[in-house]
């Protein structure tokens, strides 16, 4: 098969029907929303967030323009959806007479949806506020509210002051997150991996049902002695599973990894795997061990109870 090009690749947003199982896929793929990658056009690009409200689906995505999130609607989860436009720009396009030459953020990813919090509506973002340098590359929360009418959502904007943004790209090695209010609600900042490797297993939950449905997600990180992830280092990771359980996939956010989920063995992808467990019908313990070249084997357990 001939490779293409970015420009000429072909994105949609797709949907699979899937067995009471929630494995075996029943039918074939279709195509909700097709759209082709033109800057100059809002077609849909990636990371839809969906939404049933009252006799609509909303459907937000970010946009081919990179300019920020757009909405379509449908009286259906599966088809019609239609393009309604812009429902808030990460770069504030369209803010006051703002365009694309003087956007008050760079033009980038965006990624959202809508939630519902006390009757107010608000669409949840991020953007970026550094430039494209993968070192320099500030992501920002945004959550501004935003009218419903008729059906139809009311665009919103999420503007900072400017003195702000300056203030943020000048703390060098700190990333804040402000609310819609201005409100700071988080400080990060860059810390170096001690020196030596070892796993760390991090379940989501310890206590689990004996329905052969539930689920555990476990996170396997390759990390230093202070616990800070080693991005750099990638290793493959052999998860083992017995007892109560089995283990479901094993894989990494690499996208073309070229690896099968279903096996037990998955190289990390900046020093990260994920591991996902199953129970059976029966109570009783999982346990999990994870290992890795020249690395000490980590244990856990889970608990299967009623």
């Amino acid at each position: 098969m001939a490779s293409k090009s970015v420009s000429e690749q072909q994105h949609f947003h797709s949907l699979m029907l899937l067995s009471s199982d929630m494995l075996t896929i029943i039918g074939e793929t279709t195509i909700i929303l097709p759209a082709d990658f033109n800057p100059k056009r809002p077609n849909y690009w990636e990371g839809p967030s969906i939404r049933h409200i009252g006799k609509w689906y909303y459907l937000v995505y970010p946009a081919t323009d990179i300019t920020g999130l757009n909405y379509a609607m449908s009286l259906f989860p599966d088809k019609g959806f239609s393009h309604k436009g812009p429902i808030h720009s990460s770069s504030d396009i369209g803010l006051n007479g703002r365009k694309l030459m003087n956007a008050a953020y760079p033009m980038g990813n965006s990624h959202g949806g809508m939630v519902c919090v006390k009757g107010q509506w608000y669409i949840f973002d991020h953007r970026r506020t550094g430039n494209m340098n993968w070192t320099a590359i500030w992501s920002q929360a945004a959550a501004p509210s935003f009218a419903m009418g008729n059906g139809i959502l009311g665009a919103c904007s999420f503007e900072d002051a400017e003195e702000r943004r300056v203030r943020l790209l000048k703390e060098a090695g700190f990333n804040f997150s402000y609310d819609s209010n201005g409100k700071e609600i988080s400080r990060t900042s860059m810390t170096t991996a001690g020196k030596e490797t070892r796993l760390q297993i991090i379940p989501e939950k310890l206590s689990l049902r004996p329905n052969s449905q539930d689920l555990c997600y476990v996170n396997i990180d390759l990390v230093g002695t202070d616990g800070v992830t080693k991005s750099t280092e990638d290793v493959p990771i052999t998860a083992t599973v017995s007892g109560a359980g089995s283990l479901l996939a094993l894989g990494s956010a690499k996208p073309n990894m070229g690896e099968c989920f279903f096996a037990d063995t998955h190289t990390t992808y900046y020093g990260k795997a994920l591991a996902v467990i199953r129970t059976g019908n029966e109570c009783g313990k999982i346990h999990i061990k994870a290992s890795a070249p020249n690395l000490e084997d980590q244990f856990i357990e889970l608990e299967v109870r009623e």
